[in-house]
């Protein structure tokens, strides 16, 4: 086991899952990950860590294995508990045994490499743990599929391991006692083997192990150089553990897995492009009522949930790669299957890898078995590559880079089987005829083709053509046989900002199920639009009278497929409610995000498109245009909402510049919105509104936020007749000027609320308490004068994070010594009179700022895990003595709270023995500072900062700070280790004195010095990269640097 190698805090978190309080006697804890990270170890330390054990009368451990043989399992449990043989072989006898043995007990069960279950296997495996007090169950899976049916709460996934930790692990077994230094030139060897790893515990731990006490430079290189598969598997456990990964892989799901060992390590793909190279190679099974695409998405989605690759964000799209250590098992694997690098066998190639691949297609007899020819690249010379095309009769996929030629070989015209064609071609201006007698071809992409302006008229011959993507191109005009193509699934025409319009022919186009036309010039809605019923996906911004009979917005009536994200904007422009009717959202049942937006005036606080809400990829945004002979209607705005009902699918809904005076029922209908997780209403102001709709009643609801209403209560109405807001995690409230009053939350009411936010509310005098709170934030809430956290008022017992910023008349702050888990504390521009922070043993953040009359802060003392202190503009503070820093912060800071000299000065052993660990110090005003800053006292610090502010002492006080701090450095050998220092608005500074003596500072900058005269010779620190002066007038000269 190696604690020190798995993350400490996943340890700790999967111990707190265990033994925290839970509203259920029976938790099932999965723990999933690929294989090699630390699964099993991380179970085996959480199951005999000494914090758990007390906490359960039975324990056992059980290895499941690849079938889940409920009889076995359970023999093994009683064995496991009772740490002895059972010769029982009925089921039913069993669990009655295991039911005897866990009645009324506390019962932790592990059940290690889980592969698959049965929910029905699984509800009868339970059923002797009925009887017991409390069960928990961890479960270790390489599938997260196997849990989610039996999970009760969220798997916990483990990760890679960070790079200081996988260098840890690695030199912890190939070095072991030994120190790693003594062989330098290993350690950079052994850096990249560490890289290869890619922060896997399993091949971290055996290429180390592998490698111990070896110094032969030699064979560290051999490993780092070699595959998995060419280590000895006697010595080797990584690809034997990884393989079970793929040999229980269902059989549809195997090739196209090792399909993935055709790209390079490290090769980064999108979904959709790989799931098109596995439909051109038939990796797909059809089924009926489901697209190739829709199956070959659940094949990858399948592979992702085995943790077979991983995913990340880059450009603001998904990407994914697979492990280096699995690459070399899809190698390994596929060499023995014949699909890569196999003499005359050879499949799949990839350009520009190596050279290998070169040489096969040049040779006299190229492999004619090749599938897949990726990431070609083409000479300015094209006869070897005529040659190479011509004897390829089987490939079925090519990826083509044309670098600097503006034209395609003829010779691929005669690739008779190609499925798949994508073209790299930066001066490509038009495609070739030859092109479209590829009559197998599926997908041709162009979209790497940045100066195509045309396509062949003979295109229309691609009759099995499905997916044409043309993103970014110069294309003005589609040829109308393009419509022909009935096959035709995905078109792509995003980003080509010279493309004007469609044709109505597009109607023919009954197969499309997704089309792109974003960021084009193409503005009405295009008519035949709405013959397209098989659209799913629509890329637009578009504008249309909703009273247009021809490419209006009737066009979306029978658009009933349509998912992702729509934005109506513009509803204040509708003139007939029958208009709005045709849009058919009740009718779209796979749409995700709806945006209704009437246009309003932007207040003072609101922030516009901050979270890019308007900018969302792949959104469907219509814009509802004025009509020039008929004014719009707007006093019938409720109706339009009330008409825009979508189908209960919706998960997000927003509702912009609404400014009717009620809302429609169906927002308050548990049944409309039963899957809405998240809903914004923003700017919805009317004089006349009085109550927001029962919005306490949505099942599903977790995120809440409410802006620019003008409600003046929140009460009953808002919260519904039952238990209000079962799932809310996430609540806002900004910008309501209105807003006085918040009642009518009852007792179990948000049992789930973690974060509330109230903001801009400069008539709400009181708040309420929420048990599960984690996060309060109040910002500029005028009228409240005292916030209650106290016991008997309602506790805040999860509460981590409270930030109060601009609350002017909050002079009472009860309870705060309450909080026992909470780890920030922010305060700011408030009334308040004292603060209590006694026994927060977690704290380690807190910043308390512009609190005129804040007098005291007690409980600094008890603080243990502070490490970021700040005070500042707090003329009243006063800390006594006894107030010591307990803990050593990286950051303190102590500006302008002129009362707090007496704790830095009186109490000078203490205080500078916490502050001697200091990295960052900001210092201003205080009178009598320069005693706690001799060098000695210093030894850590690399930024400093010294200024005075606005309200700066007197000019001598000034002087002296300055002038005293300063000279301390010429005669004191342990000078500190500055890096930065900056010297600000001191009025008072003639001169400086002793900066040479700083040998490590980098950074100096000097500024609003106004009667800075000069500066020594010899003063410039050895150091020294930038020096900087600003706004110092009487400093006329510098000696030569």
């Amino acid at each position: 086991m190696f604690l020190g190698s798995l993350c400490k805090q996943s340890f700790l978190q999967v111990v707190r899952l265990l033994i925290s309080a839970s509203v259920s006697n029976f938790e099932v804890i999965p723990i999933v990950g690929m294989g090699g990270l630390g699964k099993t170890t991380l179970a085996q330390l959480v199951y005999n860590d000494p914090r758990v054990r007390p906490h359960f009368n039975r324990r056992a451990w059980v290895s499941v294995s690849e079938n889940v043989d409920i009889l076995r399992v359970t023999k093994a449990i009683i064995e496991s508990m009772t740490n002895q043989p059972c010769a029982l072989t009925e089921l039913s006898a069993l669990q009655e045994a295991l039911r005897k043995e866990t009645g009324e007990k506390s019962v932790l069960l592990v059940l290690d490499d889980m592969w698959n279950v049965n929910r029905n296997l699984w509800e009868c495996f339970r059923v002797p743990l009925i009887g017991a007090e409390t069960v928990r169950i961890l479960i270790t899976s390489r599938n997260s599929s196997v849990t989610k049916n039996i999970q009760t709460m969220p798997p916990y996934r483990l990760d890679y391991l960070p790079k200081d930790k996988s260098i840890r692990l690695f030199q912890q077994h190939a070095f072991g006692r030994h120190d790693p230094n003594a062989h330098p030139n290993l350690l950079e060897i052994g850096r990249k083997i560490v890289k290869k790893c890619d922060g896997l515990p399993l091949a971290l731990k055996t290429l180390g192990g592998l490698l111990r006490y070896e110094v032969d430079e030699e064979k560290w290189i051999d490993t780092l150089e070699s595959d998995l598969c060419e280590l000895d598997e006697g010595r080797s456990s990584i690809l034997p553990a990884l393989k079970l990964s793929y040999n229980h892989l269902p059989k549809h799901l195997k090739p196209c897995f090792l399909y993935f060992s055709a790209f390079p390590k490290g090769h980064e793909f999108q979904k959709d492009t790989i799931v098109r190279m596995w439909i051109a190679h038939n990796y797909i099974d059809p089924k009926a009522n489901k697209s190739l695409e829709e199956i070959g998405g659940e094949y990858f989605d399948e592979l992702q949930g085995r943790f077979l690759l991983d995913s990340f964000r880059k450009y603001g799209r998904d990407m994914y790669r697979v492990h280096d250590m699995l690459h070399d098992l899809a190698k390994s694997v596929s060499r023995n299957e014949m699909l890569c690098y196999i003499s005359n066998m050879v499949q799949h190639l990839y350009g520009s890898e190596n050279q290998m691949s070169l040489n096969f297609l040049s040779a006299e007899n190229p492999p004619k078995a090749v599938r897949s020819l990726l990431n070609y690249s083409l000479d300015t010379d094209l006869t070897d590559s005529q040659i190479i095309f011509s004897k390829l009769a089987c490939l079925r996929v090519l990826e083509l880079n044309l670098h600097a030629l503006s034209e395609l070989p003829d010779s691929i015209g005669r690739l008779k089987h190609l499925r798949y064609l994508s073209v790299i071609g930066r001066k490509l201006q038009k495609l070739p005829e030859l092109v479209c007698p590829l009559y197998n071809l599926q997908t041709l992409d162009l979209q790497h083709c940045s100066s195509l302006v045309e396509l062949p008229e003979a295109i229309g011959n691609l009759i099995n053509l499905r997916y044409i993507p043309l993103r970014s191109t110069k294309i003005e005009k589609l040829p109308e046989t393009v419509f022909l193509l009935s096959s035709l699934r995905f078109l792509d025409l995003n980003s080509c900002y010279r493309l004007k319009e469609l044709p109505g022919c597009i109607k023919q186009l009954t197969s499309l199920c997704s089309l792109g036309i974003s960021h084009t010039k193409i503005r009405p809605i295009p008519h035949g639009l709405g013959m397209l019923t098989n659209l799913r996906k629509l890329e637009a911004s578009l504008k249309g009278k909703s009273d247009d009979r021809h490419g209006g917005l009737g066009e979306l009536k029978n658009l009933v497929k349509l998912g992702g994200t729509l934005c109506i904007s513009g509803l204040e422009n509708v003139v007939d409610l029958e208009h709005v009717k045709r849009i058919n959202l009740e009718s779209k049942r796979n749409l995700r995000n709806l945006k209704l937006k009437w246009t309003r005036p932007v207040t003072e606080h609101q922030e516009v498109d901050k979270n890019g809400n308007d900018k969302e990829e792949g959104q469907l945004h219509l814009e509802v245009s004025s009509n020039d002979f008929e004014e719009a209607n707007n006093s019938n705005i409720e109706e339009v909402l009330d008409k825009l009902q979508p189908h209960r699918n919706i998960s997000k809904l927003t509702i912009d510049g609404y400014t009717g005076t009620k809302f429609p029922c169906w927002m308050g209908d548990p049944f409309a919105l039963s899957q809405l997780t998240t809903l914004f209403l923003t700017q919805c102001y009317s004089r006349e509104t009085n109550f927001l709709p029962p919005l306490g009643r949505l099942p599903s609801l977790t995120s809440l936020s409410v802006t620019g209403v003008g409600v003046e209560k929140l009460g009953d109405e808002f919260c519904g007749n039952s238990v209000a807001f079962p799932s809310l995690e996430k609540l806002e409230f900004k910008d309501m000027p209105k807003w006085e009053k918040w009642v009518g939350v009852l007792s179990g009411d948000f049992p789930r609320l973690k974060q509330l936010s109230i903001k801009y509310c400069p008539k709400l005098w009181k708040l309420l308490s929420f048990p599960a709170l984690c996060s309060f934030y109040i910002y500029e809430c005028e009228s409240l004068k005292s916030l209650s956290l106290c016991q008997e008022q309602g506790s805040h017992p999860a509460l981590q994070i409270l930030s109060i910023k601009g609350c002017q008349q909050l002079t009472s702050l009860l309870g705060l010594d309450n909080l026992r888990k909470i780890e920030k504390l922010e305060i700011s521009d408030c009334g308040i009179h004292e603060l209590e922070l006694s026994l927060h043993s977690k704290l380690q953040y807190v910043h308390i700022a512009r609190c005129w009359r804040l007098a005291s802060v007690s409980g600094l003392h008890t603080l243990t895990s502070v490490t970021s202190l700040r005070l500042a503009c707090c003329p009243q503070l006063h800390l006594s003595c006894d107030e010591k820093l307990c803990s050593v912060p990286t950051h303190v800071e102590v500006v302008d709270c002129p009362r707090l000299v007496k704790w830095c000065h009186k109490n000078k052993c203490d205080y500078v023995q916490k502050i001697s660990a200091l990295r960052g110090l900001t210092l201003s005003d205080d009178e009598e500072m320069p005693s706690a800053l001799a060098a000695h006292n210093l030894p850590s610090v690399e930024h400093l900062c010294i200024k005075n502010s606005e309200q700066s002492p007197s000019a001598s006080q000034s002087y002296q700070f300055y002038r005293g701090f300063i000279g301390f450095f010429p005669n004191d050998p342990n000078v500190p280790m500055l890096e930065r220092l900056e010297l600000s608005n001191c009025r008072e500074v003639v001169s400086i004195a002793g900066l040479n003596s700083l040998n490590s500072l980098q950074h100096l900058l000097i500024r609003d010095c106004p009667e800075l005269l000069s500066l020594p010779d010899e003063w410039l620190p050895s150091a020294l990269d930038s020096f900087v002066v600003r706004s110092c007038d009487k400093l006329t000269s510098l000696t030569p640097l």
